[in-house]
């Protein structure tokens, strides 16, 4: 179908160009980078998302760091990075091991769910309800 100089031709393009650092200056992006200490800071529990869901991929970020952190520090960002009220009710609860804080949050979520804190999660009022 096409010559055999065509092929070796098309080899020596690829391989000049992989010797230049043309191939991973066109291909780079493609390449997924390690995860940053700053970018977990930045990774929030999202809206409706379960709390196992959320350690369990920030726990997955950690790992995939180039430079682990200790099990303290991430159980810290994780703790910091939960929506509100479960945030607040978790924050000073003493957590010693991921096992804990997925058992905790669990816990605390299914009551925040089943209406067993809504007398101590204050409602929120808009700004266009309130009295001055």
């Amino acid at each position: 179908m096409f010559p055999k100089e065509f092929g070796r031709n098309y080899c020596t393009v690829v391989l000049e160009a992989y010797q230049s650092n043309l191939f991973i200056e066109r291909f780079i992006q493609n390449v997924e980078t390690a995860p940053t200490i700053t970018r977990l800071c930045y990774l929030k529990q999202r809206p409706g998302e379960k709390v196992r869901d959320f350690i369990q991929r920030l726990r997955s970020s950690c790992n995939k760091m180039r430079d682990p952190i200790s099990q303290s520090h991430a159980l810290r960002l994780i703790v910091n990075n939960l929506t509100q009220p479960l945030k607040s009710f978790i924050s000073n609860a003493p957590i010693k091991s991921f096992i804990d804080l997925t058992e905790r949050a669990e816990c605390i979520e299914a009551g925040i769910e089943n209406g067993a804190f809504d007398a101590v999660i204050p409602v929120k009022v808009r700004e266009d309800t309130k009295k001055n």
